[in-house]
């Protein structure tokens, strides 16, 4: 058996550690994966799942013999019971659309199908006791399928977990994804229904249809089309709406050659960004911040004090905007993209359980370029093909 695949715990977040093993001789691959959420379908993965559906159709996966030879080891005949990953299979190749569930759901099942070894996801938050077990189903088991009735696994490969004085609970049997897992949708980021945040019509911003990247030229243009056609809007209403942009300012520091980047952490609220990279300190703009006038200048100082504490010169120079729509998350945001040329290295991060920050030079931060938001690798990108010290808009 393979248990140097398995590892002996997975972490839990908040929760105590579980223990993973198996009672049957199987060769089973365990990842811990954290940060996973459903979201809106995205264009690069629809792409994948009709390369699937193609490569399916077309007799181009790979072979089912392996996934049925493990059935027969352990006296389960896979003509009557496939496995989820031969059944998905099967299913395109009679031109039946491949299942939609939910983005998690759909990514595990192109992975079974391309594959063709059965691929399962658990919410190891929901998982009951402290051990995961790997064996064959008892008489009289059962799991609730979803959109199914009752479904045995009595003698069937399943992961269960221990639930002491209680019946023991089915999480998902055979490894296939499609029939056991269906995790609720999870909020992108915390909001409260009353926040307002800027916004300007997409067709305004774009009248001739949305660029890509990053634009220096026609600044005052993209300028005058926020300060006269801006409205504040409810955040959860256009959150997963690109008929409308949310303006961001989005602020880069420089102290010499070096650049301010910093590391959202798992406590960030913005959990789309987490663990990502960033070169650029930027937030909403609130109706508060029309208070002093210009309300991309004062969201901008507004969301700086908040992020870090800096008590050199701060003077913002707008270099160009910024549009990315290849993410939910910045398909819906426009950035208005500053620099400031700092005269101290004294920067440093506010909410260090949130960020952490440093300044690099250009060639310092490369290793950590893929990584990087990507809002973040296209400015990085414009610095490295400027003119040497990274001056952007010049």
């Amino acid at each position: 058996m393979r248990r140097d695949l398995i590892p002996e715990v997975l972490r839990r977040p908040g929760i105590s550690l579980l223990r993973v093993r198996s009672e049957i001789d199987i060769e089973t691959v365990a990842l811990e994966l954290y940060e996973l959420e459903v979201t809106p379908p995205r264009d690069d993965f629809e792409l994948e799942v009709k390369r699937t559906v193609q490569t399916a159709r077309s007799d181009e996966v790979g072979q089912v013999k392996r996934a049925r030879e493990l059935y027969r080891k352990f006296g389960i005949d896979p003509t009557r019971v496939r496995p989820s990953s031969e059944a998905l299979l099967r299913r395109l190749k009679k031109s039946e659309p491949f299942p939609r569930i939910n983005s998690l759901v759909d990514v595990a099942n192109a992975m079974s199908v391309q594959l063709q070894v059965p691929v399962g996801l658990y919410d190891l938050a929901k998982v009951k006791g402290d051990e995961l077990v790997i064996r064959l189903g008892a008489e009289g088991e059962k799991y609730a399928g979803i959109g199914k009735e009752m479904v045995s696994v009595a003698g069937r490969i399943c992961v269960v977990d221990l639930l002491p004085a209680r019946p023991r609970r089915r999480h998902r049997p055979d490894g296939g994804a499609h029939r056991g897992f269906r995790p609720r949708p999870c909020p992108h980021d915390p909001m409260t229904a009353s926040e307002q945040v800027l916004c300007v019509l997409s067709e305004d911003i774009f009248p001739d249809g949305a660029w890509h990247g990053f634009v220096s030229q026609g600044l005052e243009r993209y300028q005058a089309v926020i300060r006269e056609h801006h409205f504040f809007k409810p955040r959860a209403e256009v959150e997963d709406d690109p008929s409308y942009q949310q303006v961001i300012p989005y602020v880069v520091f420089r102290h010499d050659d070096r650049y301010f980047l910093t590391h959202r952490l798992r406590a960030s609220s913005e959990r789309r960004l987490r663990k990502q990279y960033s070169l650029g300190i930027g937030g909403h703009i609130n109706p508060g911040d029309l208070d002093a006038g210009d309300p991309i200048l004062d969201g901008l100082k507004r969301e700086w004090e908040e992020e870090v504490v800096y008590e050199g010169r701060f003077d913002a120079r707008l270099i160009g905007f910024l549009n990315e729509d290849s993410a939910p998350v910045s398909k819906v945001h426009l950035g208005v993209v500053f620099l400031v040329d700092g005269d101290t290295p004294n920067i440093q991060i506010r909410e260090t359980d949130k960020l952490a920050g440093e300044l690099l030079t250009l060639e310092e931060m490369r290793m950590f370029y893929l990584s990087m938001e990507s809002w973040s690798q296209i400015v990085y990108d414009r610095l490295v093909a400027s003119d040497g010290r990274g001056t952007a808009g010049e």
